[in-house]
């Protein structure tokens, strides 16, 4: 980890457990709840992902994120880390099934059952009104299953 030199990288390099090229390269400090590592250097938490991306890269990740390819949140391996869109970072967990979706989802009122049947019937005239009704469920609810902004997947 020739790239960690500074302070900041001194204290990074001190609690990442390096392993083979290939391997993830554990955070050994402390995480966060969604298990990324963690830091404080001068009274700012950094996430150490980002960090060990940032340095390496000699500039700053900015509105763009620091993606996991290896999926593991305390992975510090340079190798494993990409720069990224919030866009490319959701698309990625939807395609490795670390996302619910559908009635999959714990938040889901309605089945694909359902959501197949509310298209039908808008497309017959319903109105959205008469089918949130029907449903039980708030006229936007409907709008956005019709205009495919919710459950796009079905």
């Amino acid at each position: 980890m020739k790239y960690l030199t500074g302070p900041l990288e001194q204290r990074l390099s001190a609690k990442i457990d390096v392993r083979g090229l290939d391997e993830c390269w554990p955070w050994k400090g402390g995480r966060t709840k969604a298990g990324y590592g963690i830091v404080r250097f001068n009274d700012e938490f950094l996430l150490v992902h980002r960090a060990v991306w940032e340095l390496a890269h000699k500039r700053k990740l900015g509105k763009y994120q620091c993606r996991h390819t290896c999926d593991n949140p305390p992975c510090c391996n340079l190798k494993h880390l990409k720069r990224g869109t919030n866009k490319q970072n959701s698309n990625d967990a939807i395609r490795k099934g670390r996302v619910h979706l559908g009635e999959k989802h714990g938040m889901a009122r309605l089945t694909t059952r359902k959501v197949v049947r509310i298209r039908a019937l808008r497309k017959e005239g319903m109105f959205c009104s008469q089918i949130a009704k029907l449903f039980h469920v708030a006229e936007n609810t409907i709008w956005d299953i019709v205009k495919r902004r919710n459950w796009r997947h079905v």
